[in-house]
């Protein structure tokens, strides 16, 4: 019996990588153990099947479970026992001798080849068998596909997927580049408004709020004298962007700027609430694109500097130059005196 179980059967935990072979040791288990086309199995299902063979015949034997040092713990005088160490195998009573010991588990390389390994040969008696007919011709096995053309497809959309990340990541800088400019001056503006905003003194933040309107009307389009007064700047907002309010708030600021207190915080704070309406309102009557266009405009941030002054010199002048040209209408009037006499 023991030499049966372990030379036709084939040993397996049924762990990952191995061959399928369930855990227990039910009469199901073992039953499908021997009556199955091949035995698969570990120590647990062989020790027991060869138990209840042995008592099928009347044999005395019982299944002992106990550890297996490992071959550099042999002789020791103690070892560690683990879950990898513990075994189980048969002993069988002999008069005279007691229990001895009989391992019928197939040695653990003793493992079949696949899931459909040939079951152990049934010899039959041997019988005078006709000739076998004639064979007709082998039928081929169907050509394998081509893998070639399903990596070459796999290439190509990896091909394409890595073009329109590329192109993406591309027309995003492009973006980020065309943007840095509007960023920086919305950034700019932002920066001067809140330093405006949090000014030391709130008579400052008060003439930061003027400053504030009067920078949002140069970006609309108003044209503001250097060196004017809070009252002739508001006279030329009030005419050029039509919002006459501006001037009660000018009287207000200077006010509140030259008064003999500084004024509160309430009072910076309802300055600056009108100073945030009438931007509103000069957004309010103008077209979309013109109020993109104030957004972006670098008029304010330069109104008052050396290149803003040298370049509003150049206009000026270019502008009279034009209005001096011959054929223009301010001069055909004068010369015409002058041709008709020659």
């Amino acid at each position: 019996m023991e030499t049966f179980l372990s030379e036709d059967g084939f040993f397996s935990h049924g762990l990952e990588g191995e061959v399928i072979s369930r855990a227990g040791h039910t009469s199901e288990r073992i039953s499908a153990l021997i009556g199955g086309d091949q035995m698969i199995g570990d120590d647990e299902q062989y020790a027991v099947a060869m138990t209840l063979l042995a008592g099928e015949l009347g044999i005395p034997a019982r299944v002992v479970m106990g550890f297996y040092p490992a071959e550099e713990q042999e002789g020791a005088a103690e070892f560690t026992a683990t879950g990898d160490n513990i075994h189980a195998w048969v002993e069988v009573n002999f008069k005279g001798f007691g229990w001895v010991q009989f391992d019928p588990t197939p040695p653990e390389d003793q493992v079949p080849n696949d899931q459909s390994t040939k079951p152990r040969a049934d010899p039959k008696p041997q019988v005078l068998q006709p000739p076998p007919p004639p064979q007709e011709p082998a039928d081929l096995p169907p050509t394998l596909p081509d893998d070639r053309e399903s990596d070459d497809e796999s290439l190509n959309i990896a091909g394409i997927i890595a073009m329109i990340l590329a192109i993406g990541g591309i027309s995003l800088a492009v973006i980020a580049l065309l943007a840095s400019p509007f960023i920086v001056i919305g950034a700019w503006k932002a920066s001067r408004r809140r330093s405006r905003r949090s000014a030391e003194r709130t008579a400052d933040r008060i003439s930061g709020g003027w400053d504030e309107l009067t920078d949002r009307a140069v970006d609309y389009g108003a044209r503001l004298e250097p060196g004017a007064t809070r009252g002739e700047e508001a006279a030329l907002v009030a005419s050029s962007l039509s919002v006459p309010v501006v001037t009660t708030l000018a009287e207000k600021a200077d006010a509140d700027v030259f008064g003999p207190s500084d004024p509160t915080q309430e009072e910076v704070d309802a300055f600056w609430k009108q100073v945030d309406e009438i931007v509103v309102g000069l957004g309010s009557n103008v077209g979309f694109w013109k109020r993109m266009k104030a957004r972006l405009s670098v008029r304010s941030l330069m109104d008052g500097s050396g290149v803003s002054n040298g370049l509003r010199t150049l206009k000026d002048a270019a502008t009279a130059r034009i209005r001096r040209e011959p054929g223009t209408i301010e001069n055909s009037t004068s010369e015409a005196p002058e041709s008709e006499t020659s």
